[in-house]
């Protein structure tokens, strides 16, 4: 059951549809993503009883020490635009959000911007390919938004080897996109009004 507090309301108007209508989108994610967990488990379990080794999705394009200081090859890349750009960031930005269900969770934001309130993401191929991650991608920028008013850019990251030899790279036009957006939005250094506007876009 949701508290009536989560939902705003105006007394001329009644209650805020579009609040109600994201906070149930909000839950059934919530609802498929366990689904999703249980049927993962059952399947890790199968395995594990028929000694059968899968070897998984790769987790060497991620920052796992969750340190400011410890960035992933791509994650430098962008780093270095935004550094070439003079753009002041926060690296592994640490945010708890408790969502509709009151489950509480902890995001790391690759690259974040308190004054714009902008979270820019470095995302593999593999975020958009399994649906448990893409889900729980989903999921995230709702939260932040919903909660925070933190609208979120995914920059997604491509692989190509050649003669042997692996190269992370950008996509360009997410990273043009991200770059224009921040400079967009300092410059003009919205008022309230602006910046809901833009988040709903």
């Amino acid at each position: 059951m949701l508290k009536i507090q989560q939902i705003q309301v105006n007394r001329y108007k009644g209650i805020d549809s579009s609040k109600i209508t994201i906070v149930n989108e909000e839950i059934a994610t919530l609802k498929l993503l366990n689904e999703l967990n249980i049927q993962k488990e059952n399947i890790t379990k199968y395995n594990k009883d028929n000694n059968i080794k899968v070897k998984g999705f790769s987790a060497n394009f991620h920052n796992f020490e969750r340190s400011n200081n410890n960035y992933s090859t791509a994650e430098n890349l962008f780093k270095e635009q935004l550094e070439l750009n003079n753009i002041a960031f926060l690296h592994e930005f640490q945010i708890k959000i408790r969502d509709a269900l009151f489950n509480s969770h902890t995001y790391h934001l690759d690259f974040y911007i308190p004054e714009i309130k902008l979270a820019i993401e470095i995302s593999p191929l593999f975020h958009f390919t399994y649906q448990t991650v893409a889900i729980r991608d989903k999921l995230r920028e709702s939260l932040l938004k919903r909660k925070h008013g933190i609208k979120t850019i995914i920059i997604k990251v491509h692989f190509r080897t050649i003669k042997g030899h692996t190269e992370t790279y950008l996509n360009t036009v997410d990273t043009k996109k991200a770059l224009a957006t921040i400079k967009q939005l300092k410059r003009k250094k919205p008022n309230k009004e602006t910046m809901l506007a833009y988040l709903k876009a």
